[in-house]
């Protein structure tokens, strides 16, 4: 009877103490991601505030070194939105508003420089857990779809998807899409040469070889896109086996806590019998 009655108060005691660390590991964990959500909203705001700083600081110098003038705006902004200068470069804006009818400009001016805005919000909400490969891949449609890109832009965009190794490896056809790239860039000003100084050729000649480039980039940021998202899967799934795992081991050792820890009361509680006796 003794026993009996010293064992249940300990195994409330050890229940009582599970609850409580329980609650407080809760407690903590909530603190903790309320602080880190504070933290990266704050990192966000002086992020935003930064750069529209900067931006406020370059239209004013830019506005006193021509001159307390806004005539720069029109040579900056508004002439690449409207796609002006129709020099051939190794985007798809300059033959395609070459054909164009003049009535119909705006249209594709439209089209063209605002089909980017679609891919943001589902992107951002399939990606919302990898917002460095997300970045990565708004950069690579700036640098892929904008009006007068370089092999600079391209240079960027490589550098990006390389950064992600991991993905890289996991690409099936990355090396194959990459040479196409490289032989489409390196085609384009050969061809370009033989239209507008050997005058052996046409504008085809040069637009083929800039929409070889163009299509093998596309295809190479959708590759490694889909990469991007199977290493996530397969990490989030590894993630939850191993918190299975920790369950798992959780549970088959917290029998053998309480026992170990009515093993210790009982001795306590043996002690001061003997020293009775």
């Amino acid at each position: 009877d003794t026993h009996t009655h010293h064992t249940q108060p300990t195994t409330a005691t050890a229940t009582t103490n599970t609850t409580t660390d329980t609650t407080t590991s809760t407690a903590r964990t909530t603190r903790n991601a309320c602080i880190s959500y504070t933290i990266y909203m704050l990192y966000v705001f002086w992020y935003l505030v930064s750069a529209l700083m900067l931006f406020a600081g370059l239209h004013v110098a830019s506005f006193f070194v021509e001159g307390r003038s806004w005539a720069y705006l029109d040579a900056c902004v508004s002439a690449v939105w409207e796609v002006r200068d129709l020099t051939p470069n190794l985007g798809v804006f300059w033959y395609i508003f070459t054909e164009v009818f003049e009535r119909f400009r705006p249209l594709f001016v439209i089209v063209f420089q605002c089909h980017l805005l679609m891919y943001t919000v589902p992107l951002t909400m399939r990606m919302k857990n990898l917002p460095l490969p997300l970045a990565c891949t708004f950069a690579a449609f700036v640098c892929l779809f904008q009006p007068y890109p370089t092999v600079t832009d391209f240079s960027l965009m490589l550098t990006l998807m390389l950064a992600h190794w991991p993905a890289v490896q996991e690409c099936k056809f990355f090396t194959f899409m990459l040479s196409g790239a490289c032989v489409g860039l390196a085609m384009f000003p050969v061809m370009a040469s033989l239209w507008l100084d050997r005058n052996t050729g046409n504008a085809n000649f040069a637009y083929n070889m800039q929409l070889a480039h163009h299509v093998f980039c596309s295809f190479l940021l959708a590759e490694w896109l889909k990469s991007v998202l199977v290493c996530e899967r397969r990490d989030a799934a590894t993630e939850f086996c191993q918190d299975i795992v920790r369950d798992v081991v959780a549970a088959m050792d917290a029998p053998q806590a309480e026992t170990h820890a009515q093993i210790c009361a009982d001795r306590h509680t043996e002690e001061p019998k003997v020293a009775a006796h």
